[in-house]
């Protein structure tokens, strides 16, 4: 069974098969399901049939980068900010993959200097980006701190809403975990990885979807999906999670049977498939009471690698705690008490709780132990991810195909003084 968008979107292909448009709609919602190579050549249709396009240009460049494609990728978003200077998001998507640096910067300087700019927060995102590699820290880390600023005055997120919601879960999960019928293996298709964004689970999806029995799915939509159906269907009434209590056993079923059904199409002919959809750290009791055979994989970090990687990324209206380092500090706080409640009332053997650190100063054993914990064969492969062909549809898409190291372990360390602010506040939340 196709998700709802991906079957408005093949309908419309079907009916306008000239207009770029529906090819266009088509390619974003192949992405969104999670098929990331089938998004290319219906993007590639749409900058044909379109002509030139600068927003075209960008998105198949964008599509090309998370195949791995970066050469092609480049072109085209070179081609985008050529067509448009304007086009900030096509400078951002460039800022990782080109390497002429002191060219970059004086480009985007420039840019910065005309003015009245869509989202100047990406000119200053990618100024950071370059200046970091110029060693010019100074003066990236203000760029940095004027991006974030943006944004933040952009969102003007609130922090008490998050926190809310996790003082919600931890309530009702403490003493509310039922199982979904007598068949504990219901749902071993399943392998969920998740943890805070920027805390390593690209690269765990990534030594997952390199075994012969798991296809990756990357970030998926479906369990919000199945759960929303179901709510709807029922008319439950509440917040997240208390709506859950009125659910039978049929009803938590029928959650892991409209999940199973609308991954199953991604999944073909493997036996699992990965969903790295982040925030279900905030669904892990779901899962196990709509899925009880489905694998988690919680990924953590050290707190002020966390704090720095969500500051120094860009997540449009994604993620929206990681603009402000109170917001941050909270958000990590709220996580780390859900890994404690998830740590103490799920299963071992479906829930492993990974440290980032670990797995990556230790790959060759702490990889056979993730895959054990996945119910899967040691197999050789897993060990040199970064050698994989698959797609990549994170902000990790040029990261995770570098070897595994421990570079960036740390790595907020060279901005010690001007990450004064969140050591305050990472300390003010008992973080550090």
């Amino acid at each position: 069974m196709l998700p709802p968008l991906l079957q408005q979107a093949k309908s419309g292909v079907s009916q306008h098969p000239r207009d770029p448009r529906y090819w266009s709609f088509l390619s974003h919602a192949l992405r969104l399901s999670g098929d990331v190579d089938g998004a290319v050549e219906p993007m590639r249709k749409a900058v044909k049939l379109a002509g030139p396009d600068a927003g075209l240009f960008n998105s198949l460049g964008s599509a090309l980068k998370e195949t791995g494609q970066f050469e092609e990728a480049e072109n085209w978003l070179q081609r985008a900010v050529k067509m448009d200077l304007r086009n900030t998001k096509a400078w951002w998507n460039l800022s990782d993959i080109r390497s002429d640096h002191e060219t970059a910067v004086a480009q985007l300087r420039s840019l910065l200097g005309k003015g009245n700019l869509p989202e100047p927060e990406l000119v200053h995102f990618s100024l950071f980006r370059h200046l970091d590699r110029l060693g010019e820290l100074d003066a990236a880390f203000s760029h940095l701190s004027q991006a974030n600023q943006l944004r933040y005055e952009k969102f003007k997120p609130d922090a008490a809403t998050d926190r809310k919601l996790t003082d919600q879960i931890v309530s009702y999960f403490e003493t509310n975990l039922s199982v979904a019928g007598d068949n504990e293996s219901f749902g071993d298709e399943a392998i969920f990885v998740f943890g805070m964004p920027r805390s390593g689970t690209t690269l765990v999806e990534q030594v997952l979807a390199c075994h012969s029995q798991v296809q990756g799915g990357n970030e998926l939509t479906a369990l919000n999906v199945a759960s929303a159906q179901v709510r709807a269907r029922h008319r439950l009434e509440g917040e997240f999670p208390f709506w859950l209590e009125q659910l039978d056993q049929a009803g938590w079923k029928e959650i892991g049977d409209k999940y199973l059904v609308l991954t199953e199409a991604l999944r073909g002919s493997f036996a699992r498939l990965t969903d790295k959809s982040l925030l279900n750290f905030r669904a892990a009791g779901l899962i196990t009471s709509a899925l009880p055979g489905a694998h988690m994989v919680h990924v953590h970090r050290s707190p002020c690698d966390q704090a720095f990687g969500l500051f120094k990324q860009n997540f449009g209206d994604g993620i929206l705690f990681s603009y402000h380092f109170e917001n941050i500090a909270s958000a990590i706080a709220d996580h780390n008490r859900l890994l404690q409640l998830w740590t103490e009332k799920l299963p071992a053997k479906n829930y492993l709780p990974l440290a980032y650190e670990s797995l990556a100063a230790n790959p060759d054993t702490q990889i056979p132990q993730l895959l054990q914990g996945c119910a899967l064969e040691p197999e050789a492969a897993c060990l040199q991810p970064d050698k994989a062909e698959r797609t990549v549809r994170t902000l990790s898409a040029t990261q995770v195909r570098q070897p595994i190291g421990t570079a960036s372990i740390n790595s907020w360390e060279k901005y010690r003084e001007q990450l004064q602010p969140m050591l305050e506040q990472l300390e003010k939340y008992q973080l550090i």
